[in-house]
């Protein structure tokens, strides 16, 4: 990497079966291109291309002198320059590149953007340049700077040589300002175990302030890597993390279970699948027992797996049953996986065998199909059904006083349909009662699929629900039937109405003919009288 004073050589090397930013960044560079690879390290990228046989052309840029006598090798040509007080050298500036890799190097320059704009003017034509930068709102950081911290390390998103940080919103106007778009984006996100953050500032935090900060946009985003060029449209790095809704599982021991001996992590509410870590201080003595609360509000949870592991060993594991925990809270269960959280102090108790349990880390693969609200969809669809479908609930025989509301509805347009001569005041009542039957079908087509979506996310084998989406077909079958009579009704009466028009217009003109006919006779007799 490129950096301004301290001289170490990042030694990372790009492996097919490791994630890492550089790897994802070197797999967007294609067979055949001319590479500048800025901030070298050891080599690593340069060795990779050779290894994959993508025929490339790959020079290298540093500042380190050490780093430019491990990697000189595996490169066409090697420069050494410090671009934050020298100029290009000249058989650089001359070269032309398909891509310019800056991963992790940005961040170590006094100036940035001064770099990235002469670097962006050895671009070729629809050249890009591949970015990756440390995210320094990531929640590790976070976590420590709420506790005052912010502590410089050997590597990593605080590496003691970063001179400017940034986050999604100065990584775009970074880009911006240097008039490069983005063509491709990617995130690479690290939970906070995997990476040099401790645990510890995050245990330390209260459960809502700990909840909003890992909630954040991008909380989880350890990298930024992208791909940019002058040429793309879009100026701005878009914000792919949306905000997360969590909900905490915390975990007791102790003899009485208080918050000072508790650990708390985070899993997303509406996520199926998903395995909530949660890594147990050191110096725990022994407990005989754990207390899990595995939520903080009433819903449905699966439970798939709840382990202990120390050192890469399971210690203990769940067997699946009930009975296997000593106590519960607020909880009920409705299959052997699934429970229903009834309160908001859910909690089991796992009983322990005095493991050691200092330093394990405690596993659990649970879901969130269902919210406590969803529990009541079916009696919301039936009370939206009774307030907007008073016809069609009338002919399958469900009492008219739950629907007075749309019956006043009806009778109002009856009324004003009893104005209109007989025929017309049909028409308008079988149109109006047409209309309403349409939008009921609408309405209970949109039910059954509501509850055929609810069943199939319990999965719970529920004769009540079972009756309701049977009741709620049976409803739109019976419906639609009703729909066609009048239909078919609907086209006779208009028939009979158009045939009714025609044989009055006959009678009218049968009038006309006979009045003419009359006053030409009263003509020719007053001429009569008059002679």
């Amino acid at each position: 990497m490129m950096e301004n004073t301290y001289q170490h050589v990042y030694t990372r090397q790009v492996d097919s079966d490791e994630e890492n930013s550089l790897t994802r960044l070197a797999g967007r560079i294609t067979p055949g291109a001319r590479v500048l690879d800025v901030g070298t390290g050891s080599g690593g990228l340069a060795i990779w291309l050779a290894q994959q046989e993508l025929n490339c052309t790959i020079d290298g840029l540093t500042h380190n002198p050490d780093e430019l006598q491990l990697a000189a090798p595996h490169y066409r040509a090697m420069f050494l320059a410090d671009l934050d007080r020298e100029h290009l050298p000249a058989e650089l500036a001359s070269q032309r590149y398909d891509y310019i890799v800056c991963a992790d190097v940005l961040e170590h320059l006094y100036n940035p953007e001064h770099v990235l704009r002469i670097l962006v003017g050895l671009l070729a034509d629809q050249g890009k340049v591949l970015i990756s930068l440390p995210n320094v709102a990531y929640a590790g950081v976070v976590c420590e700077l709420l506790d005052g911290q912010f502590v410089y390390t050997h590597e990593g998103l605080l590496d003691r040589t970063h001179l400017r940080f940034f986050t999604h919103q100065t990584l775009s106007n970074l880009l911006r300002s240097c008039g490069l778009g983005v063509s491709w984006q990617d995130h690479f996100c690290l939970p906070l175990h995997q990476t040099e953050f401790s645990d510890e500032y995050s245990q330390m935090l209260s459960g809502a302030i700990k909840a909003a900060t890992f909630a954040r946009p991008g909380a989880d985003v350890y990298q930024f890597v992208l791909e940019a060029s002058p040429e793309a449209e879009s100026a701005v790095l878009v914000e792919q993390h949306e905000m997360k809704h969590v909900f905490p599982v915390q975990v007791f021991w102790g003899s009485d279970f208080s918050e000072s001996n508790s650990v708390v992590s985070f899993g997303e509410v509406g996520r199926e699948k998903q395995r909530i870590s949660i890594h147990l201080p050191d110096g725990i003595q022994s407990p005989a027992s754990l207390r899990l609360d595995v939520c903080d509000r009433p819903c449905i949870l699966d439970l798939w797996s709840i382990s202990l592991t120390c050192a890469g060993e399971t210690i203990w594991h769940w067997n699946g049953t009930q009975e296997a925990f000593r106590g519960e809270n607020d909880i009920q269960w409705l299959s052997a996986n699934r429970i229903l959280v009834t309160g908001t102090d859910p909690f089991l108790i796992c009983g322990l065998t005095h493991l050691d349990l200092s330093g394990a880390r405690l596993e659990i693969d649970m879901g969130w199909p269902a919210s406590e609200d969803m529990l009541g969809v079916l009696s919301v669809i039936k009370h939206d059904f009774g307030q907007r479908a008073a016809l069609v609930a009338s002919h399958l025989g469900i009492p008219e006083e739950v629907f007075s509301g749309s019956i006043q509805q009806l009778d109002q347009l009856l009324d004003a349909a009893s104005a209109l001569p007989r025929e017309k005041a049909q028409l308008a009542y079988l149109e109006a009662s047409l209309v309403e039957r349409d939008a009921s079908i609408v309405q209970l087509t949109s039910a059954v699929k509501h509850a055929e979506g609810l069943l199939l996310a319990s999965r719970q084998e529920s004769n009540t629900l079972s009756l309701a989406l049977a009741n709620a077909e049976r409803m739109v079958k019976e419906t639609r039937n009703e729909w066609q009579t009048l239909d078919s009704a609907f086209k006779e009466l208009q028939l009979e109405f158009s045939n009714k028009l025609v044989e009055l217009d006959a009678t009218i003109s049968e009038m006309q003919v006979i009045k003419q006919s009359r006053w030409y006779r009263l003509g020719r007799l007053l001429k009569i009288i008059r002679n």
